[in-house]
């Protein structure tokens, strides 16, 4: 049996380009580091919009991706 699925997510990949009517400050950063599954300190939003919203993404992807491996934990079979 196949079960085809609709997707709600209708929302494009594009890159955020921020504009007078939509603009890239404290809310959507701290938005996007809840998307993401952290927060944010108050004290670091001045240098999330101290950058364009595609720099700071990328910046944010790069130092997840340079991260050292999660140890195994001991439990771990």
């Amino acid at each position: 049996m196949i079960i085809n699925f609709l997707s709600c997510n209708t929302s494009p990949l594009t890159v955020f380009t921020p504009s007078a009517s939509n603009l890239w400050d404290a809310i959507k950063v701290r938005h996007l580091h809840n998307r993401l599954g952290f927060g944010i300190e108050t004290s670091q939003i001045a240098n999330a919009l101290s950058k364009s919203p595609e720099v700071y993404v990328d910046e944010l992807i790069d130092a997840a991706i340079n991260l050292a491996p999660t140890t195994i934990p001991a439990w771990a079979p």
